[in-house]
């Protein structure tokens, strides 16, 4: 059996170092980037990776996420052992103080950093939900998702937005089977969300 593993922002950097940690035979990996890597490609098919480049700009993420969805159910679920989604994409945006960015650096910040991987994440569990290999999804984030710094505002708002919405998620897969608690966030009960969930966040 093989293992499939999707990973954004793999073209250079701590996701090309991914990228190349996963190229390891029995192992399709489809890494979605605004560039492709001919060193890749080359290493890919040296150690008998099954390789897919995807150049695609995440800043359109409904795009993207669409694409994903088709893809995935092209597959033959039953012949992966492991399904893994890396959310690694990312950008800084705006650097300096929050009334001199520009809406258009905001709103690809949030769309990259924020929009994409929920939408992916959203995409990849509801395709292979009834596959019978073990699932994984990880969100690359940041510690500037919980404790802010000085010009970073748009970067540290996308961050946090990223973990504590996998942190949600987590409490909802906790509650479940349960009846729902009434009343704002202060109601829910101060426990560790399931650790069963398949979703991490990684800062």
């Amino acid at each position: 059996m093989t293992q499939l593993t999707i990973l954004t922002g793999a073209s250079r950097g701590m996701g090309l170092a991914m990228a190349e940690q996963l190229c390891t035979p029995h192992h399709t990996l489809l890494c979605i980037s605004r560039g492709s890597s001919e060193a890749l490609t080359t290493l890919a098919q040296k150690n008998g990776t099954t390789l897919i480049q995807w150049q695609a700009d995440l800043a359109q993420p409904e795009a993207v996420a669409d694409k994903l969805k088709v893809w995935l159910q092209t597959l033959n679920g039953p012949t992966f052992s492991q399904a893994v989604l890396i959310n690694n994409a990312g950008v800084i945006g705006h650097l300096g103080p929050i009334e001199q960015a520009t809406a258009s650096s905001v709103q690809q910040a949030l769309a990259i950093n924020l929009a994409a991987p929920i939408l992916l994440t959203q995409v990849f569990l509801q395709a292979t939900r009834a596959w019978p290999a073990k699932r994984k999804v990880l969100q690359i984030s940041s510690g500037l998702g919980r404790r802010a710094m000085a010009a970073s505002a748009v970067y540290c708002a996308t961050k946090a937005g990223l973990t504590i919405s996998t942190e949600a998620r987590r409490w909802m897969r906790r509650f479940h089977s349960s009846a729902p608690f009434r009343g704002g966030a202060s109601s829910a009960p101060r426990r560790s969300p399931a650790t069963s969930d398949p979703v991490r966040s990684l800062a």
